[in-house]
Protein backbone atom coordinates (compact mmCIF):
# COMPACT_ATOMS: atom_id res chain seq x y z
CA UNK A 1 0.00 0.00 0.00
CA UNK A 2 1.53 3.37 -0.98
CA UNK A 3 2.59 5.59 1.88
CA UNK A 4 3.20 9.32 2.41
CA UNK A 5 5.62 10.75 4.93
CA UNK A 6 6.65 14.30 5.84
CA UNK A 7 10.27 14.92 6.83
CA UNK A 8 12.40 17.96 7.46
CA UNK A 9 15.85 18.25 5.91
CA UNK A 10 17.22 16.90 9.22
CA UNK A 11 15.14 13.71 9.55
CA UNK A 12 14.94 10.10 8.46
CA UNK A 13 12.27 7.42 8.78
CA UNK A 14 12.33 3.63 8.98
CA UNK A 15 9.89 1.80 6.71
CA UNK A 16 9.17 -1.91 7.06
CA UNK A 17 7.56 -4.47 4.75
CA UNK A 18 5.14 -7.11 6.05
CA UNK A 19 4.16 -9.15 2.95
CA UNK A 20 0.66 -10.65 2.95
CA UNK A 21 -1.39 -12.87 0.67
CA UNK A 22 -4.54 -11.69 -1.12
CA UNK A 23 -6.58 -12.75 1.94
CA UNK A 24 -4.30 -10.96 4.40
CA UNK A 25 -2.25 -13.92 5.63
CA UNK A 26 1.52 -13.67 6.07
CA UNK A 27 3.54 -14.28 2.89
CA UNK A 28 7.14 -15.05 1.97
CA UNK A 29 9.13 -13.28 -0.73
CA UNK A 30 11.67 -14.84 -3.07
CA UNK A 31 14.92 -13.02 -2.34
CA UNK A 32 15.51 -9.56 -0.94
CA UNK A 33 13.35 -6.61 -1.97
CA UNK A 34 15.14 -3.90 -3.97
CA UNK A 35 14.79 -0.28 -2.82
CA UNK A 36 15.38 2.64 -5.21
CA UNK A 37 14.85 6.39 -5.26
CA UNK A 38 12.74 7.06 -8.35
CA UNK A 39 12.84 10.84 -8.09
CA UNK A 40 13.90 13.59 -5.71
CA UNK A 41 16.81 14.20 -3.36
CA UNK A 42 16.17 11.55 -0.67
CA UNK A 43 18.32 8.47 -0.18
CA UNK A 44 17.42 4.96 0.96
CA UNK A 45 19.48 2.58 3.10
CA UNK A 46 18.09 -0.99 3.22
CA UNK A 47 18.70 -3.10 6.31
CA UNK A 48 19.98 -6.67 6.13
CA UNK A 49 17.36 -8.89 4.49
CA UNK A 50 15.73 -5.92 2.76
CA UNK A 51 12.43 -6.01 4.67
CA UNK A 52 13.22 -2.64 6.29
CA UNK A 53 14.99 0.46 5.07
CA UNK A 54 15.73 3.96 6.27
CA UNK A 55 14.68 6.83 4.05
CA UNK A 56 16.88 9.87 4.65
CA UNK A 57 15.71 13.30 3.60
CA UNK A 58 17.91 15.25 1.24
CA UNK A 59 18.93 18.89 1.45
CA UNK A 60 16.49 19.99 -1.25
CA UNK A 61 12.92 20.96 -0.43
CA UNK A 62 10.25 19.05 -2.33
CA UNK A 63 8.95 15.59 -3.11
CA UNK A 64 10.87 12.33 -3.47
CA UNK A 65 9.51 8.95 -4.53
CA UNK A 66 11.03 5.76 -3.10
CA UNK A 67 10.10 2.47 -4.76
CA UNK A 68 10.46 -1.04 -3.36
CA UNK A 69 10.14 -4.09 -5.64
CA UNK A 70 10.02 -7.74 -4.56
CA UNK A 71 9.55 -11.14 -6.22
CA UNK A 72 6.33 -12.81 -5.08
CA UNK A 73 6.87 -16.03 -7.12
CA UNK A 74 8.54 -18.57 -4.83
CA UNK A 75 9.50 -20.82 -7.76
CA UNK A 76 11.73 -20.47 -10.81
CA UNK A 77 9.81 -17.56 -12.32
CA UNK A 78 9.39 -13.98 -11.23
CA UNK A 79 6.29 -11.99 -10.39
CA UNK A 80 7.18 -8.51 -9.23
CA UNK A 81 5.09 -6.63 -6.72
CA UNK A 82 5.93 -3.09 -5.70
CA UNK A 83 5.09 -0.24 -3.37
CA UNK A 84 5.87 3.46 -3.26
CA UNK A 85 6.67 5.93 -0.50
CA UNK A 86 6.13 9.62 -1.27
CA UNK A 87 8.41 11.75 0.88
CA UNK A 88 7.61 15.45 1.29
CA UNK A 89 10.70 17.33 2.52
CA UNK A 90 10.48 20.75 4.17
CA UNK A 91 12.99 23.01 5.92
CA UNK A 92 13.67 22.36 9.56
CA UNK A 93 12.25 25.08 11.83
CA UNK A 94 14.23 26.98 14.44
CA UNK A 95 14.00 25.27 17.82
CA UNK A 96 16.19 27.64 19.85
CA UNK A 97 17.58 31.16 19.54
CA UNK A 98 21.21 30.22 20.18
CA UNK A 99 21.75 33.02 22.71
CA UNK A 100 25.37 33.56 23.74
CA UNK A 101 26.85 35.87 26.34
CA UNK A 102 29.98 37.86 25.54
CA UNK A 103 32.91 38.68 27.81
CA UNK A 104 32.35 41.01 30.75
CA UNK A 105 33.56 44.58 30.02
CA UNK A 106 34.07 47.72 32.10
CA UNK A 107 31.42 50.42 31.72
CA UNK A 108 32.36 53.85 30.44
CA UNK A 109 30.82 57.29 31.02
CA UNK A 110 28.96 56.97 27.73
CA UNK A 111 27.20 53.85 29.03
CA UNK A 112 25.75 55.59 32.09
CA UNK A 113 22.10 56.70 31.92
CA UNK A 114 21.48 60.43 32.12
CA UNK A 115 19.36 61.95 34.89
CA UNK A 116 16.64 62.82 32.36
CA UNK A 117 16.66 59.22 31.00
CA UNK A 118 17.99 60.25 27.59
CA UNK A 119 20.58 58.14 25.83
CA UNK A 120 24.01 59.34 24.83
CA UNK A 121 23.60 61.36 21.65
CA UNK A 122 20.01 62.26 22.56
CA UNK A 123 20.98 65.19 24.77
CA UNK A 124 19.17 68.43 24.00
CA UNK A 125 21.27 71.04 22.29
CA UNK A 126 22.47 74.02 24.32
CA UNK A 127 20.21 76.28 22.28
CA UNK A 128 17.10 74.12 22.57
CA UNK A 129 14.93 73.32 25.51
CA UNK A 130 15.54 70.39 27.79
CA UNK A 131 12.80 67.97 28.74
CA UNK A 132 9.86 69.74 30.31
CA UNK A 133 11.23 73.22 29.45
CA UNK A 134 10.03 75.64 26.82
CA UNK A 135 12.51 76.98 24.34
CA UNK A 136 13.34 80.68 24.36
CA UNK A 137 12.20 81.99 20.98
Amino acid sequence: MPANVNLTTEQKVKVTLAPVTSTGGPATLDGEPKWTVESGDCSVVPEEGGLSAYILSGDEIGESIVKVVADADLGEGERHIEDLVTVNVTNAEAAALGLTVGAVEQKTEDDEPHPDNTLPGDLPSKRGAGPGKKSKR
